[in-house]
């Protein structure tokens, strides 16, 4: 029973590092933005690339490396991972410009992409059913860990040292990790590999699918969205979309397995995360913008604040597992959606003279939202893992939730940014960059009251 105990605790600090650096190297990435559209005298929809080149990696080789990790093992496929996750982040923190760095974002991708795409169905194959919504808890802590020392630390790190640090930080980490994920997952017999072909086909279309989108949404604004570039990419994104379903559906081995989504509670509870998702990554990625340019805070001050929403994510996880546990997944969703929604509404009110005391509340609610959504959702989509098809469902988790992030930062950056009528708008004209603050706030009402919508109608499996 000890021996039992202390296997299921190192898998899931093992897991939870994976989560902690993929995490961090969002928020920790995500406070240098105004530094580095300062350093490139770039707007926010070049320098938010950096953001979504490691989004749109992630997206587009989830679904692979989950299914790979039903073929290979997904002890294999997450070993792997924490090496490619280090090696690029020593890339981009040689990276000479902004291109170079957009390249190696991508690669760092890659490796979070094989971390994500494992660590569910890690978790529901080593652990007990009764223990892993306390497990995925414990993990979101680490994930909150990771964004709430990301801010600060990124803030310190740019302000006394470089950008680059924010990456160098990784490298040791990721070496401690690979390490002990090398111990602990060879305690079990890894997956037996399928006798079965990987479907190429399916990866390709949605690789470029996916990629074909979110370009459009990226470069539309400027490339204008009627424009042959435009209309081309949306296009491309959709017959993509189409083709990749009637491959799924007739490969005998698809890297998605489209006919879970005949399945109402499940398909409802991972479009509650494209919602939920869309206004974390949104907001998120606007927050340091609004701080640097309106409240003129150094990144190091804007770290310590932002570090508010995450600290409570981490504080309010575990009491969020235990009642998933204990209560209904869908009953915390839904109430974590209404949280959300009524972060937004604090967020509209935010301006240059808005005092701090009702900027870290409005932060402790939108931090309390995030805790509940994590844990509750991510026990919910779980719950209708079958045996082989864990690996798939759980990128299919943060496939959704990566994605999420992704269209949340195109949507929200193209509605802060309306009335900038010249890249200099953004840094200079403070009325119009808190004019497009509360656009994109209450654009993230509209999402929210949506996902309450999706939330009610989702539900687990018993």
């Amino acid at each position: 029973m000890g021996n039992e105990k202390s296997s299921n605790l190192l898998t899931v600090i093992t897991v939870s590092i994976a989560i902690f650096l993929t995490n961090m190297d969002i928020s920790i990435v995500n406070i240098a933005l105004p530094t580095l559209s300062k350093i490139y005298n770039v707007d926010t929809s070049e320098v938010s690339r950096v953001i979504l080149m490691y989004l749109l990696s992630m997206v587009s080789f989830l679904l692979v490396c989950g299914k790979l990790s039903d073929i290979k093992g997904s002890e294999r496929i997450f070993k792997y991972g924490f090496a490619v996750f280090t090696i690029s982040s020593l890339l981009c923190s040689l990276a000479p410009n902004l291109h170079f760095l957009n390249i190696f974002r991508f690669a760092q991708g890659i490796g979070g992409a094989m971390l994500l795409a494992t660590f569910g169905a890690i978790v529901v194959k080593y652990l007990p059913a009764d223990k892993r919504g306390r497990a995925f808890g414990f993990i979101i802590v680490f994930g909150g860990v990771g964004y709430a020392l990301g801010a600060p630390v990124g803030g310190l790190l740019i302000q006394y040292l470089s950008w680059r640090w924010i990456f160098l930080i990784n490298i040791p980490i990721g070496i401690g990790a690979m390490f002990l994920a090398n111990s602990v997952l060879n305690k079990k017999n890894p997956t037996t590999p399928l006798k079965n072909k990987f479907d190429i086909l399916g990866a390709l279309l949605s690789f470029v699918g996916l990629i074909s989108f979110l370009y459009m949404l990226n470069s539309g604004k400027d490339a204008g969205w009627l424009s042959l570039k435009s209309v081309t990419l949306f296009f491309v994104s959709i017959l993509c979309f189409i083709l990749f379903i009637f491959q799924e559906k007739k490969f005998p081995s698809p890297i998605m397995d489209i006919t879970v989504f005949r399945n109402k509670h499940l398909a409802f509870g991972l479009l509650t995360i494209i919602f939920a998702i869309m206004i974390l990554g949104g907001m998120n990625f606007l927050f340091p913008f609004f701080f640097d340019f309106v409240r003129k805070l150094s990144p190091g001050q804007t770290g310590l604040l932002l570090m508010i929403f995450p600290l409570t994510t981490t504080l309010v996880s575990p009491v969020s597992g235990y009642f998933s546990d204990k209560k209904s997944p869908k009953l915390i969703c839904c109430l974590a959606m209404i949280f959300l929604t009524i972060s937004c509404i604090l967020f509209f009110f935010f301006n240059i003279e808005r005092t701090y005391y009702f900027i870290i509340f409005s932060f402790i609610i939108f931090g309390i939202s995030v805790a509940m959504f994590s844990t509750s959702n991510t026990t919910l989509i779980m719950s209708h893992a079958t045996a082989g098809n864990e690996g798939m469902l759980s990128a299919s988790l943060s496939v959704f939730t990566k994605l999420g992030s992704a269209i949340g930062i195109s949507f929200f950056e193209i509605i802060y940014s309306l009335k900038f009528t010249n890249k200099a708008d953004f840094i200079v004209q403070t009325n119009k960059i808190v004019d497009g603050f509360r656009n994109a706030a209450l654009f993230g009402v509209v999402v929210g009251i949506l996902g309450v919508l999706a939330a009610i109608i989702s539900k687990e499996k018993r």
